[in-house]
């Protein structure tokens, strides 16, 4: 057990400062990238650094809307032209009956955007997946790193 509190506290220890927060992935939206309960580590970034095509974690506050669209935590793949207000969201999972579309919301509609920088899955039905056999150890890791090292 102390070898993977070590693992975790050495790559936690290599982030650079910032401000730092865990999701948790719900629904197939975005497999085969990410699984039903994966856990991403990430690291609050701003509109002007979306890199096109990469994954992130958006919070999205729609008032007009009063359906599931209206508020929450989505992950997406996002595409961002500076200067024209919008962002694009698009799913990965093509294997549906009916395909995630792509989708457009106001850059004023997401007060908060995540890159995230570390996935823990454990979800090994795909070969290609990676995974620790304990969330606890994972989050008695990140509990130590943060005692140890202040995230600004």
């Amino acid at each position: 057990m102390a070898k993977i509190h070590q693992l975790i506290v050495g790559a936690l220890d290599q982030l650079p400062e910032g401000n730092y927060d865990i999701y948790e992935v719900d629904g197939n939206s975005m497999q085969p990238s990410l699984c039903q309960g994966d856990k991403l580590l990430c690291k609050m970034t701003t509109i002007d650094e979306i890199i096109d095509n990469r994954i992130y974690v958006i919070l999205v506050n729609r008032p007009e809307l009063t359906d599931y669209r209206k508020n929450g935590i989505w992950v997406k793949r996002l595409q961002h032209r500076k200067g024209n207000g919008y962002i694009n969201c698009k799913s990965d999972n093509k294997d549906t009956a009916e395909p995630y579309p792509t989708f457009r919301l106001k850059t004023l509609e997401v007060p908060e955007i995540w890159y995230p920088v570390m996935r823990m899955t454990f979800d090994m039905s795909d070969p290609n997946g990676v995974s620790m056999t304990s969330l606890m150890s994972w989050r008695e890791g990140l509990r130590c790193w943060r005692r140890n090292k202040t995230i600004n």
